[in-house]
């Protein structure tokens, strides 16, 4: 089998699969592509690993003796780990719930293992290449003039803290996932400014794609209701037939029908 290993090769992937067959192939497909690879049986040990490995990615079985795996996904997402849901549920609820819940992909048991290398090799492509992207930012950000701290972006009342990864509105902070995260930051580096989907797809994923639009909305939709909550925050509002655009200053008008 060809390997598809590439300049993030040694990442360190945990499979979390109760499943010892499955999870000796995934070990030995891993190990083979040049990853370092950990299996997790079950949820708690899940949670172990991940504080003990700092995974760069984790593989996601939903089926799990004693958690559902659900509630895994929320878990991850929090922790900003990028992860892939493989599983042989036939409910396709759980497929979007997944996704909703930040799943970077959905692979659905069985599969086929050149196609399953190739979307974990994506998935950390784009992984590392949003995290080169925060370093270049935070790199490039004005300095305070006292204590050389990078300052924070501001859209409004809104803060974005890159070095934290967090948003703030009014002191309030904003639970997002990740790709929220991403979203935000695209957002607030061009206020009042409409950005194309295909812009925003590249900065959140790495690479143009229009298979995305969809997701990318739906990503969208849950940004725009988080913000919604909050009376001071910044809006998004729809560009239509091009993208979005984040509206610093709204009018009470739009404010109330967003």
């Amino acid at each position: 089998m060809p390997s598809i290993a590439s300049k993030n090769s040694r990442a360190r992937i945990l499979i979390v699969e109760d499943d010892p067959v499955m999870a000796g192939s995934l070990v030995e497909l891993f190990t083979m592509d040049g990853y370092q690879a950990a299996v997790a049986k079950n949820g708690s040990t899940a949670k172990a690993k991940l504080q003990e490995l700092h995974p760069d990615l984790v593989i996601l079985d939903l089926m799990l003796p004693d958690i559902d795996g659900l509630v895994l996904c929320s878990e991850l997402s929090r922790a900003a780990v990028p992860f892939i849901v493989c599983s042989g549920t036939n409910r396709q609820r759980d497929r979007i719930l997944a996704r909703r819940l930040g799943a970077d992909d959905f692979i659905a048991k069985p599969f086929d293992m050149y196609e399953f290398e190739a979307r974990v090799a994506a998935v950390l492509r784009r992984s590392v290449t949003a995290d080169q992207t925060r370093r270049t930012d935070q790199a490039n950000e004005p300095r305070a003039e006292t204590g050389g701290v990078t300052q924070e972006l501001r859209v409004g009342e809104m803060l974005l803290s890159r070095s934290r990864s967090a948003v703030t509105i009014t002191g309030q902070e904003v639970r997002l996932t990740t790709t929220e995260y991403r979203l935000v930051n695209a957002f607030a580096q061009r206020p009042n400014e409409a950005v194309s989907r295909a812009e925003l797809a590249d900065l959140v994923w790495g690479y143009r794609d229009t298979a995305k639009g969809r997701t990318l909305d739906v990503h969208v939709a849950h940004v725009r209701r988080k913000l919604g909550r909050i009376a001071a925050a910044p809006r998004i509002v729809p560009v239509r037939g091009y993208g979005y655009e984040m509206v610093s200053n709204v009018p009470s008008s739009l404010a109330a029908a967003t």
